[in-house]
């Protein structure tokens, strides 16, 4: 390969992936259907960090210094969605702060089986959480809230969407008191998300369980690329406005402590998670590897959309990614410390 030839696929590569680094550090701000329609670059983000640390190195090797300075830019634009919510001061143990477990995982309705309910509810047990988030829970006339908590005993605090919906209800079980729970119906959906004051001996937070719109990614497999295309960016766009919501909620809320957790069907570039965790810190930071997908779906691009976040005097000790078995999705746990 001549030199002409190489300094022409370095330019058009470098300045392609260029335009998706900006893109990708962009998407917060327009939202609206100009972010929707972006969502698949969204939750191809880590692959473009990817290539572009790739590029760099290439370009490195070959001392083709034109192109480092572009490829190191470009890098650190992709990056920054995720370094905005990157706790770079980890704090250590505070005596007088009091250490909270939470777990949180969309269980898929249990599957409607009583095996399924028995399994997962005790992989949940098998993680000691002092709080358990759940989101799609069944249909009370499917699998009675009374079975569900049944499994839970040491969890004598439980709060419940009270509408109940066909789908995506959810459920939050939890060792200490929870005080002035409500539920937000978002408009035209089955999707919601609960707030739930917790108080935590002399100590107190507010808890966001949270279930977005789904990406329908994997939907319609008999559908044609263009039809899925469309539905993915027509959910996406009713997504961000959820997120809307959700976001407008927890800034009412002003400087109190918060956790924010749920399915969010969407990764941490996307519009809807940067817009929710606005001026929060991301729990993954406390586990690079639970980079990888929290959910289970037939294509290996779909990255982590389960998300855990936090403000406030809250601080993260740990995160971490839990298999289960029988649900789509993981089951993500939290190790905190609120002052």
């Amino acid at each position: 390969m001549n030199f002409w030839r190489t300094t022409t696929i370095s330019k058009s590569l470098s300045a392609f992936f260029l335009c998706c680094s900006l893109l990708l550090m962009a998407l917060s701000w327009p939202g609206g259907s100009f972010s929707a329609a972006l969502e698949l670059l969204a939750l191809c983000g880590y692959y473009v960090i990817a290539a572009d640390l790739v590029l760099l190195l290439w370009h490195v090797l070959r001392r083709m210094r034109q192109f480092i300075v572009i490829d190191l830019l470009s890098t650190l634009f992709a990056l920054f969605p995720v370094l905005v919510h990157f706790p770079f001061s980890f704090k250590s143990g505070d005596e007088n702060s009091q250490p909270l477990t939470i777990v949180s995982w969309n269980v898929d309705n249990f599957l409607l089986e009583p095996q399924c309910l028995d399994d997962l509810s005790l992989k949940i047990l098998n993680e000691g959480p002092d709080i358990i988030c759940l989101q799609e829970r069944p249909h009370q006339h499917l699998m009675s809230k009374a079975t569900i908590t049944s499994r839970f005993p040491d969890h004598p605090y439980v709060v419940y969407n009270e509408r109940e919906d066909e789908v995506l209800n959810l459920m939050v079980l939890s060792k200490y008191p929870l005080n002035t729970a409500r539920t937000f119906y978002f408009p035209g959906s089955y999707n919601k998300f609960m707030a739930v004051d917790v108080a935590v001996g002399d100590k107190s937070f507010r808890l966001y369980n949270v279930h977005l719109q789904t990406t329908s990614v994997s939907d319609n497999a008999a559908s044609s690329l263009t039809d899925k295309l469309k539905l993915v960016i027509a959910n996406a766009e009713s997504r961000n406005k959820q997120a809307d919501i959700l976001s407008a909620e927890i800034e009412s809320y002003g400087e109190g402590n918060v956790v924010v957790c749920g399915d969010f069907n969407s990764s941490i570039f996307g519009y809807s998670c940067q817009t929710v965790a606005h001026g929060m810190n991301d729990a993954t930071s406390h586990s690079p590897l639970s980079l990888v997908q929290s959910s289970f779906v037939k294509i290996p691009i779909l990255p982590k959309i389960d998300q855990m976040f936090y403000k406030g005097g809250v601080d993260c000790e740990d995160y971490d990614l839990i298999e289960g078995g029988w649900t789509d999705h993981k089951m993500q746990k939290g190790q905190y410390r609120i002052k």
